[in-house]
């Protein structure tokens, strides 16, 4: 009974003292990292500035997806506002002649019509290959 008691005593001791240490070792590693590049001459340790840019430009572009999706959820189409917003501005339709107030109004009609403008976007593609092959 004695062997057993003194083998589970030298154990616990063992666990406290390696738990000391390791306590001591990793706080006296954080206060070198910190303090041997100053001692060494080499100044403060400084965050790459550019990353710091990157960082900031990429928070920036996740808000403006996430607006974008948020009113997206919401059911606010960013085409139509669009052209509320532009249909808000007062046009001069007096000085256009009549093909361009025409080409206008198709450009918006297949703008606000989603089959239209991928029908027109297939063509203008199709138009753009045969030019470049030819």
């Amino acid at each position: 009974m004695d062997l057993w008691t003194d083998d589970f005593k030298w154990f616990v001791w063992f666990l406290i003292r390696s738990a000391i240490y390791g306590y001591i070792l990793y706080h006296a590693f954080c206060f070198l990292r910190r303090k041997v590049p100053g001692v060494l001459g080499y100044g403060p340790i400084r965050k790459y500035p550019n990353m710091r840019k990157l960082r900031r430009v990429k928070g920036y572009f996740n808000y403006r997806w996430r607006r974008i999706k948020r009113k997206k959820k919401a059911g606010i189409d960013p085409i139509r506002t669009a052209f509320d917003g532009m249909k808000a501005t007062p046009l001069n339709l007096g000085t256009m002649s009549v093909p361009v107030l025409g080409e206008l109004e198709s450009v918006v009609v297949i703008v606000l019509n989603d089959a239209a403008l991928l029908r027109n976007l297939k063509i203008a593609l199709r138009d753009c290959c045969i030019w470049w092959e030819w």
